[in-house]
Parts: structure tokens; C-alpha cells; sequence
């Protein structure tokens, strides 16, 4: 693990160095993201997560075809905060998430044609 330690005299001053260290967006996102909701699993869960109820939880917003344009796995999917790799006690079969996620892209680009929305 790397890591910087930085000080400054004020949190001000603290966010704007920070903020200036990120990369900006190259263009505006696509129209739909904006208007389709964003599902995130903070909202029945809270940080009650796992494997199962993430995919749960994605096969009912589907078959209720209800809109959507991101699936946002909130807290505790790793294990500890700022990790960025699947608590494997949770998320035995991350691999798996990997297909359903093809499949939930799939599944957009679809409703995005259906729609007449750009994908690109």
C-alpha cells in the first residue's frame, strides 16, 4: 500500500489541494444517467450487504422493469473502507458478479435502443 500524508492549515485549503489532484470528466455523461435512477443498496440494506442480496436485489429491479442506469453496491462490500477489492467472506463468488454485470450492461444497452438513447 502507498500512501501520502499531506497537512494544511485549514480544511479549505485541504479540499481544493485535493479536489485539484483528481481528473476531471472529458465530456458530459450520457443523458439517460441523469434521467434513469441510480439503485444503490444502501437504500433496503444499509451496510447488510452481500453477494445474494446484491444480485436479489438487481433480479427484482428487472423484472419489475423499473428504470435504471447504475447499480450502486454501497458500504461494506469490501472488507474494510476504502479497499478496493470484494470482502471474499461476502462475496465469495465476486467472479460471478463479473457475467451479471454483462448482463445488466447488456440488459441497458438494450432499453437504451428501445428508448433511442445514444450508448456511445
Amino acid at each position: 500500500m502507498k500512501y501520502k500524508i499531506a497537512a494544511y492549515d485549514n480544511p479549505m485549503e485541504a479540499q481544493k489541494k485535493q479536489l485539484a489532484l483528481l481528473n476531471k470528466p472529458k465530456a458530459i455523461p450520457e443523458e439517460y444517467l441523469f434521467r434513469s435512477p441510480i439503485w444503490t443498496t444502501w437504500a433496503r440494506y444499509k451496510t447488510d450487504i452481500n453477494q445474494n442480496k446484491v444480485l436479489e436485489f438487481a433480479k427484482e429491479i428487472i423484472s419489475n422493469k423499473y428504470p435504471f442506469s447504475v447499480m450502486e453496491i454501497d458500504d461494506k462490500w469490501s472488507s474494510s473502507h476504502g479497499d478496493l477489492e470484494f470482502n471474499s467472506t461476502l462475496f465469495p463468488g465476486k467472479n460471478e458478479l463479473i457475467p451479471f454485470n454483462k448482463f445488466l450492461a447488456d440488459y441497458l444497452l438494450l432499453r437504451s435502443q428501445e428508448d433511442g438513447r445514444s450508448t456511445a
